[in-house]
């Protein structure tokens, strides 16, 4: 039996654009200016690369060349404000069952047997064996 706890965070897209990215494969989308809880260490790459993106986004609108250079992503002062953005909360989640805590806060809907039937496998490369 597995005696570990997980540990969930509340993730917050402070941007003003639509964040997404991949974990393990997954693509994950955080709509603006809004937030979800995820396992911890899922949460702490989505904030790494949201506040990357955002840095390079300052650094792209900046055109005063002295300005610009305070917009690098090893910017740690910078980082720490955004990253303070991404979890507003101090609170953490602790889940005593690591299995149950993952299907929690992921909660992926599944597809019943029905569904899945009536799903349409399309090739990859649709019409490349056409002649």
């Amino acid at each position: 039996m597995n005696n570990k706890k997980q540990v969930s965070r509340k993730f917050f897209n402070f941007s003003k654009f639509d964040f997404t990215w991949k974990y393990d494969g997954v693509e994950y989308d955080f709509p603006k200016q809004d937030g979800t809880t995820l396992l911890d260490y899922m949460a702490e790459l989505f904030a790494k690369h949201l506040i990357d993106r955002e840095i390079n986004r300052l650094s792209d609108n900046e055109t005063d060349k002295e300005k610009k250079k305070k917009f690098i992503t090893n910017n740690q002062t910078l980082r720490k404000k955004m990253y303070a953005k991404c979890f507003p909360s101090k609170k953490d989640i602790v889940h005593e069952d690591v299995n149950k805590a993952t299907t929690d806060i992921l909660n992926e809907p599944k597809a019943t047997e029905e569904e899945s039937k009536s799903v349409k496998k399309e090739e990859e490369f649709e019409g490349l064996n056409d002649k």
